[in-house]
């Protein structure tokens, strides 16, 4: 019987779950140095612990919340997001936005393993993203990347978590039109073991590949208690921390787009 059947057979089975918590613990190396994050999921909330810092930062997605504490001063903060104040039209028509274009193709080797007891396959994806400034405008390469890495699909993992997702760091006031094209296999499930090289054009010359390994050293799924959620008993509840320290920029733009996917989809239901 061939591998890949079996390998299809053995995703089909792991996909007859239930709704599971989560905690899931990711090396990442690059340039030399390695760093240990530790993710919790449970329902609507999500939990992000980094080894190499003393602060914790809980997202509630349905209370549009996120709380920090600091273990080393034991003391917590509290942000909320106002989510009507950023949906508020502008007063003057705007430019017409960039468009940026990612194209990527994603290969299935046909090999199949076994990781934290889930069928795993092995998936190749080159990518190439372009920019325009308007629809008129040529398109010009920004950056392209190849990834390789081993997937097990789990249809209860956090949607952040899956592999087919798409971000972007966006400079002004105005976000492009994401316009992808994808062929092969789907690109799907959590990237348990991946190397990616990647780089970057800037008038038309090539950036330095960088490359960076990732692969995850703990996976539980099962049912978490809610006390890594909150702040430890005894913990002083501040209004900010010295300098004004705000949460990381990628918690924030993930409680953001949580709450746009939740409002978009309410229009449909």
């Amino acid at each position: 019987m061939p591998k890949a059947f079996l390998c299809a057979l053995s995703l089909a089975a792991t996909a007859i779950c239930a709704r599971a918590d989560w905690k899931i613990t990711t090396a990442t190396t690059y340039a030399g140095r390695r760093s240990i994050n530790t993710e919790y999921f449970k329902g609507n909330l999500r939990r992000y612990d980094a080894a190499s810092q003393r602060m914790v930062t809980v997202i509630d997605r349905e209370k549009l919340r996120t709380y920090m504490w600091d273990l080393n001063r034991r003391e917590y903060v509290v942000v909320t997001l106002n989510p009507a104040r950023n949906l508020q039209k502008a007063s003057h028509p705007a430019a017409p936005p960039p468009i940026m274009q990612i194209e990527s193709e994603t290969t299935d080797t046909g090999e199949c393993g076994n990781l934290f007891g889930h069928a795993a396959r092995h998936l190749i994806t080159a990518e190439k993203c372009y920019r325009q400034e308007n629809a008129d405008s040529p398109r010009v390469l920004e950056s392209e990347s190849h990834r390789d890495g081993w997937y097990i699909d789990l249809p209860s993992l956090p949607r952040e978590k899956h592999a087919a997702a798409v971000y972007t760091l966006v400079a002004g006031n105005q976000p492009p039109v994401i316009k992808t094209t994808h062929t092969g296999v789907p690109l799907s499930g959590l990237a348990v073991r991946e190397r990616t090289a990647s780089r970057n054009f800037f008038q038309g010359h090539a950036s330095e590949p960088r490359e960076w390994n990732l692969e995850v050293t703990e996976l539980f799924e099962g049912a978490l208690s809610a006390d890594p959620f909150v702040p430890p008993p005894g913990f002083r509840h501040v209004l900010h921390f010295p300098n004004n320290y705000r949460p990381p920029f990628p918690d924030n733009l993930q409680l953001y787009w949580d709450w746009f996917v939740d409002w978009i989809t309410s229009w449909f239901s």
